[in-house]
């Protein structure tokens, strides 16, 4: 007995030990993102050093669920989710483009068709880009792509184009993430002539569960990233 009253001991010592390292210690943020925000989130944690971050990845049935369900603190998606006590702020929106190899016949036009479109290898990341989603939209403009290639790699993707094997569909930002990463010089990106599909960036959370400060901060920061992302590229 004398022994099991020493262990419980040392037991409680520990947790109390634990509880005051704790203590006044932030809780971490929980974030869910629908695509691959790496560059994104690992830029945060070099400006947000005292934030501790979980990341979750899943598509938008799933980031709402975790809101509705109060999983998560909020989520990083480029659609809105739809649910009862869901709230969304957009925080950037762009145009989807075509990103060909500058050999290709169609990169020395200014822009292109979906008519022109036809019959050429069509690829998407699908961590970037979801194809439901994108077929859905193009559906509403009377169009439904033929995405050969659905990879889940943006270095395979670039690999793909870059060997002119496939016309590539980006949200433009993504676009401007190449360019500032150096990547891509053989290669051009061009507008639909007949309107383009929009892809929207923000953030969405559970209103019974508002922004603390953390994610207040987490906000502010994508808002400000997409912004130096456009000034980083104006020239483009």
């Amino acid at each position: 007995m004398h022994h099991v009253e020493l262990a419980l001991a040392a037991i409680d010592s520990g947790v109390r030990e634990v509880r005051s390292l704790n203590t006044g210690a932030a809780e971490p943020l929980t974030i869910a993102c629908m695509t691959d925000d790496s560059r994104l989130l690992q830029q945060f944690l070099l400006e947000s050093p005292d934030i501790t971050l979980n990341h979750h990845r899943a598509d938008i049935s799933a980031v709402a669920g975790m809101l509705e369900r109060q999983e998560v603190d909020l989520a990083l998606t480029v659609l809105e989710p739809s649910g009862e006590d869901l709230a969304f702020e957009r925080l950037y929106e762009c145009d989807f483009m075509l990103l060909l190899n500058e050999a290709h016949p169609l990169a020395r036009q200014a822009s292109i068709s979906r008519k022109e479109l036809l019959g050429e290898h069509l690829a998407i990341d699908g961590s970037q880009v979801n194809r439901s989603t994108l077929c859905a939209v193009e559906g509403k403009m009377g169009c439904t792509p033929i995405i050969d290639y659905d990879v889940r790699h943006p270095e395979l993707l670039l690999s793909l184009v870059e060997h002119n094997r496939c016309i590539s569909i980006v949200p433009a930002v993504k676009y401007r993430e190449l360019v500032l990463s150096g990547k891509g010089k053989s290669l051009v990106c061009l507008p639909y002539s007949d309107g383009a599909p929009t892809a929207y960036f923000g953030i969405a959370y559970n209103t019974r569960k508002p922004l603390n400060a953390q994610g207040k901060r987490f906000r502010d920061f994508v808002q400000s990233f997409f912004g130096a992302l456009i000034r980083s590229t104006k020239h483009w």
